[in-house]
């Protein structure tokens, strides 16, 4: 299907309601109740071959995960999706020198170039991996099971399309995101069985430790049907999430497998028990009198539980893969309010009226300090004045740091409140430093801090766009910024730089003020140092 680059529109944020419905049909589709997206955004774009027109979606980094033609309904997985779930597809095996001669160059896979046995699922119509004998477990195309290849012991004198390849690794659909993911070392592969490798040299001997601890990680059968039982048990005793009645899916997904313990969940799945399929599973437990259930195996509803069974008596609570989520997120919440600290450099042309005060060239002082000290001079110096303790009588010294230009006709009185304002920007120059706490987050920087700027304008077409800029001053990065935008917002962005300065701004569709201003103040940026400049009107009512 992509042996040429085919045709890409630009990706977008697909909504959280879509993407959960995806998962859900991903999950109908292949039986496989623990799949689950990598990320929260997941994007989506249509492409265009010469044979057909579908959508791809990909993850954050833009790697594809799953595409599908337009008129068809199976949602198919890349070769990426498949490395990181195993167990998703059953694996047709054939040679090294055909998948890199053959299927990479647009050729489906033939039965004689197969290589039996072939897994369960291997059936007419089905969606399967094709895999090297050299790297059995790291899939490296995807296509359609033309024949049911199940039970098939010799592929001598056999003719036929096995597999009709719909997608392989390095295709046009990798050229064209311009994906770096290196395949996975055949050594790092999974599930791969020993009648399907070919005969390699005998491995160098260890050690009689070594590899005890990666033997101990591989769960057996049994292993993983205790740990989904006691999943179970904690869901029916322990779960105050559940609520009744649930979907079968939604019960195996969102309960029993986050009810795990904290471990490498890819290991323990439905699949890899002796259950297989999420409806036997629920069937046993029904068995056993701790859960009922109502409709048809593919469409089962789990409507009550008993918490009070025998089994449940004994049982312990224990520590949860969703609890140490919770944790994880609740320690990560907690982020410090950014400060502004300006600080006040003397000029060096007026170091000589300075000194007075007590201020020398290589000081840099805060305004409550350079109060202080002219407070001090003020009152050593008897400047008040006596009639009006609100103004202050200058003196020569005082003059030339309060004025610019100081002759005959320069009023030698002002208004005590005036006095250190006058004094900052006539003797002073500012600088400003952004503090996390009692860290810098940038060197001192000249002049006043600029706010962050929120504006929504409408541009070409009516359409609404809402800019943010001058952030990166306050240890925001544009690229962290756009791609919570686009998640938190649902819309495209776009970093551009702003005319004349060194500096960028982020763009996002629509008038969302309120969600930046949000996503700024979970950053610790206060609202004092933000302004919004909405030059959108309102429409008039009619």
């Amino acid at each position: 299907m992509f042996k040429k680059d085919p045709n890409l529109n630009p990706t977008s944020n697909t909504k959280n309601s879509e993407r959960k419905r995806l998962q859900a049909s991903i999950r109908e589709q292949y039986e496989y109740e623990s799949y689950q997206f990598s990320s929260t955004e997941i994007k989506h774009g249509t492409f265009k071959t010469q044979s057909t027109v579908g959508t791809v979606y990909t993850d954050p980094n833009n790697i594809p995960l799953w595409f599908r033609g337009k008129h068809d309904q199976t949602y198919i997985p890349t070769v990426y999706s498949c490395w990181d779930h195993p167990d998703l597809l059953p694996v047709v095996h054939t040679h090294e020198h055909v998948v890199e001669s053959k299927l990479k160059g647009g050729a489906d896979l033939m039965l004689p170039g197969t290589v039996p046995p072939f897994s369960s699922g291997t059936r007419r119509g089905r969606v399967v991996g094709i895999a090297s004998t050299r790297a059995p477990g790291v899939v490296k195309a995807v296509g359609i099971c033309e024949m049911d290849l199940e039970g098939v012991t010799t592929v001598a004198d056999t003719t036929g399309v096995a597999v009709r390849v719909l997608h392989t690794y390095g295709d046009g659909l990798c050229r064209v995101f311009k994906v770096q993911r290196e395949a996975p070392e055949a050594s790092e592969a999974k599930g791969a069985s020993p009648e399907a490798r070919e005969p390699e040299a005998e491995p160098p001997k260890t050690a009689p430790g070594e590899g005890l601890a990666e033997e101990l990680e591989r769960l057996t059968m049994e292993d993983v049907d205790h740990l989904l039982t006691r999943a179970v048990y904690y869901t029916i005793k322990a779960d105050g999430r559940l609520q009744l009645p649930v979907t079968a899916s939604k019960f195996i997904a969102e309960h029993v497998l986050k009810n795990l313990p904290p471990m490498d969940l890819s290991q323990v799945t439905v699949k890899r028990s002796s259950w297989g399929k999420a409806a036997k599973l629920l069937k046993h437990f029904e068995a056993q009198g701790l859960l009922t259930l109502k409709g048809k195996p593919e469409s089962f509803t789990v409507v009550s539980v008993n918490s009070a069974h025998e089994a449940l008596k004994s049982f312990e609570p224990y520590r949860t893969v969703s609890d140490k989520a919770s944790t994880g997120s609740k320690n990560s919440s907690t982020t410090q309010s950014l400060e502004i600290v300006y600080h006040y450099v003397p000029n060096r042309t007026l170091l000589p009226q300075l000194n007075g005060l007590g201020i020398s060239g290589g000081d840099a002082l805060s305004a409550k300090d350079i109060r202080d000290r002219l407070e001090q001079y003020v009152a050593a110096r008897k400047c008040v004045d006596p009639y009006d303790k609100s103004m202050l009588r200058l003196d020569d010294t005082l003059a030339q740091l309060l004025h610019k230009n100081v002759n005959a006709d320069t009023p030698r009185s002002l208004p005590r409140p005036e006095a250190l304002a006058a004094l900052l920007s006539r003797s002073f120059s500012e600088y400003f430093v952004v503090m996390r706490g009692d860290a810098p987050l940038s060197k001192p920087q000249k002049g006043r801090a600029p706010p962050i700027k929120v504006t929504n304008e409408r541009k070409i077409y009516k359409k609404v766009v809402t800019k943010v800029s001058n952030f990166e001053v306050y240890g925001v990065d544009p690229e962290e910024l756009a791609a919570e935008l686009r998640v938190r917002c649902s819309g495209s962005t776009t970093i551009t730089d702003v005319p004349n300065t060194k500096a960028v701004e982020v763009q996002v569709q629509g008038p969302h003020e309120a969600t930046i201003v949000s996503i700024l103040n979970k950053h610790g940026i206060p609202s004092k140092y933000i302004t919004l400049d909405c030059k959108v009107q309102p429409k008039k009512k009619k």
